[in-house]
């Protein structure tokens, strides 16, 4: 039985998402997701190798034991230092919900780590002024920085708008981007 807990956006993510990750990973033999929890996106990915970095240990511990995560490698690390557990051959990174828990010079410095070791890079992430706070004892849950589109679009990604996609937020909090960048 899968080990759950009772994390605020729950474990099995959502639908959409998950839709969203296979697309976006197609033809990709590789692919790496930064602050991937439990691995509940990661799963969905359609490249045969599949890569998990989260620093906070109680999310490794479980996705390493959750049956449906069975064949993916999940390693306990912070994203910065990703290139330390990451071969050259893996083309991919996926950032799901995790951006906006580090400064925004941090991920910008990430990022551009990124565009240089992968071939495509591929961010879903909340839109405005979006606080949050720790959760599931996680101090890492919390949100560190804002984004908006134009930041995204200054980086080189393309953007997909979303004004109403966490529907379940109240008015104004509700925005989020999907966004890619591919090496040219």
């Amino acid at each position: 039985m899968d080990k759950t807990s009772n994390r605020t956006l729950g474990r099995d993510g959502y639908s959409g998402l998950h839709q969203w990750v296979y697309n976006v990973t197609q033809g990709m033999r590789s692919v790496v997701e930064m602050g991937c929890g439990t691995g509940a996106y990661l799963r969905h990915a359609s490249s045969p190798y599949k890569l998990g970095i989260d620093a906070f240990l109680p999310y490794i511990e479980e996705a390493r034991v959750t049956s449906s995560n069975q064949g993916i490698q999940f390693v306990c690390a912070n994203m910065m230092d990703y290139r330390q557990h990451v071969t050259k051959e893996c083309e991919m990174a996926l950032f799901i919900d995790s951006l906006e828990h580090l400064s925004k010079d941090d991920a910008e410095v990430l990022l551009q780590g990124c565009k240089e070791d992968f071939l495509k890079i591929a961010i879903f992430i909340p839109i405005g002024d979006h606080d949050q706070e720790p959760c599931d004892g996680n101090e890492m849950q919390r949100h560190l920085s804002h984004w908006d589109v134009d930041s995204l679009l200054a980086m080189g990604l393309e953007v997909e708008f979303h004004p109403n996609y966490h529907y379940t937020n109240p008015p104004g909090k509700q925005a989020a981007a999907f966004a890619v960048w591919v090496r040219s």
